[in-house]
């Protein structure tokens, strides 16, 4: 039996409010994510959605209980350890893309494989081309975002979330 991809447990995150109040932004026993399994986190504006997917993308820590992602303990890791899991492991497609505006849209698709061993490097580059043809932008690996669409740079995005083969696609508002 694998383990699971996150298990989290008593998990609470609470932001201060002002003076010596304090707002609980998620709080919830218990969630599980099994390999392989998609979920959808749906709710109102302002309900801890992106709070989640920040604690789940090793972005933000919760402020009470414990959680695993994939085996390891979050609040355990070290930036560097959590910055090589999200790395590696995790790919996030932001809600307003994440673009850098001064870079090809073939330099912001390889941007996460910067970090990587040069083995995982090559490996990840020869990804691109068959990765940007299926998301149908491959003419636009020389232009830069402030020339596509709000559809293309919203492909580019997954593009850039799929280069390093991650275990984990996190996506925050991905229609």
């Amino acid at each position: 039996m694998t383990q699971p991809v996150y298990v989290l447990k008593k998990v609470k995150k609470i932001f201060p409010d002002g003076e010596k109040i304090s707002r609980e932004i998620l709080s919830f026993d218990s969630f599980v994510c099994e390999k392989g399994e998609f979920i959808a986190v749906v709710g109102p504006s302002g309900s801890g959605k992106s709070t989640l997917l920040s604690i789940l993308s090793l972005v933000d820590n919760i402020t009470e209980g414990d959680y695993l992602i994939m085996g390891h303990q979050g609040s355990q890791l070290t930036e560097k350890e959590k910055a090589c899991l999200r790395n590696r492991e995790i790919g996030f497609v932001l809600q307003n893309f994440g673009l850098i505006d001064d870079m090809t849209i073939k330099d912001n698709i390889l941007l996460p494989t910067k970090y990587l061993p040069s083995n995982l490097r090559k490996e990840a580059q020869r990804r691109l081309l068959p990765l940007v043809e299926e998301l149908g932008i491959a003419p636009l690996l020389k232009k830069f975002p402030n020339k596509l669409s709000g559809g293309q740079k919203q492909r580019v995005a997954i593009a850039r979330s799929l280069i390093n083969d991650p275990s984990i696609i996190l996506a925050d508002e991905p229609t």
